[in-house]
């Protein structure tokens, strides 16, 4: 993802960039969870389930440069 995105959603308030993550990877997840045999509604459980993980998580992403690439 582009660390313009990642730094947006680092933001709770900012909905669009969440509409944005969500609709870039929500899909892709969901397709994870099905190859892997998980019926459609436990699929789309596992998605929220990643999603409010990364919510808890980005806030505390260091995207400094010196750091190397995100």
């Amino acid at each position: 993802t582009s660390v313009r995105l990642v730094a947006v959603v680092r933001t709770p308030e900012d909905h669009a960039a969440w509409e944005q993550f969500s609709t870039l990877y929500g899909p892709a997840l969901l397709q994870f969870g099905e190859r892997r045999g998980l019926q459609a509604a436990d699929a789309e459980d596992m998605v929220q389930t990643v999603f409010i993980a990364v919510h808890r998580q980005v806030a505390g992403l260091d995207l400094s440069p010196e750091r190397g690439r995100f």
